[in-house]
């Protein structure tokens, strides 16, 4: 049976509350906006951080969140758990409330053993609209800590998938495993688009799944970008991919 060592909403001191005007929406029930999972491969420990709208900060037409903590976050305070010590998600949209494009980024840990995370946004809601065009890329790398080398796998068909309408694989990035060398770092990147979307879109998200080596440690970053019909909106995803801290 799965064991869970932490599951809580973060507590950020002085966070912005959204305004009721504000027209980012989350499909479904949930308030939840970002979620990190980890899970211990030898104790099959399921530790949970989310992160509300309340949280962060809308600034424009942009709505972003970012850890602040000085020392890296232990997931159930238990230091033989993964964790990560830098996350970040920032969602941008137009003037008419069309989310146009949600980036993720994160500084991650393995704990004594190789540890699987799962990275990703809540559900984003839009106008259902046709003739929507998608763009997505992502760029993560691998440090080894101890010795020994380091290895990222992706757990599915890559480790970073860009998701419509709930269910529905716009691209999946990143299907193969990353490795380093002893005490030293790799590197790599993937990109997909522009392509269009079939039929109505009404939601978009994206996620992180992965697998890494025990006290080793992974960064990424990520976007994924729609906009309606030609003329209408301009792909803005690359200039506002996050960017995220080295933890030291």
């Amino acid at each position: 049976m799965r064991k869970t060592a932490f599951s809580s909403t973060a507590l950020l001191a002085g966070a912005l509350a959204l305004t009721a005007s504000a027209p980012i929406a989350l499909a479904g029930d949930s308030d939840v906006l970002f979620r990190i999972e980890s899970l211990d491969n030898a104790t099959n420990t399921l530790s949970v951080f989310e992160v509300t709208f309340g949280q962060g900060t809308q600034s424009g037409n942009s709505w972003n969140w970012e850890w602040d903590g000085e020392s890296a976050y232990m997931f159930g305070g238990d230091e033989s758990l993964g964790g990560f010590s830098d996350a970040a998600i920032s969602v941008n949209f137009d003037s008419r409330g069309f989310i146009s494009t949600v980036n993720l980024g994160f500084d991650v840990f393995a704990g004594a053993a190789n540890t699987a995370f799962s990275i990703g946004s809540g559900p984003l809601a839009l106008a259902p609209t046709s003739g929507v065009q998608g763009i997505a890329s992502a760029s993560v790398g691998v440090t080894d800590v101890l010795g020994g080398g380091a290895t990222l796998a992706p757990d599915g068909a890559g480790m970073y998938r860009a998701i419509t309408n709930g269910a529905s694989t716009f691209s999946n990035l990143l299907g193969s495993s990353l490795n380093a060398g002893e005490f030293s770092s790799a590197q790599d990147d993937d990109t997909f688009g522009l392509a269009a979307i079939g039929g109505s879109v009404s939601e978009i998200s994206a996620e992180w799944n992965f697998t890494l080596t025990a006290f080793d440690t992974a960064a990424g970053t990520s976007t994924f970008s729609v906009t309606p019909a030609p003329g209408a909106l301009s792909l803005i995803g690359f200039a506002g991919l996050v960017a995220t801290r080295r933890r030291r």
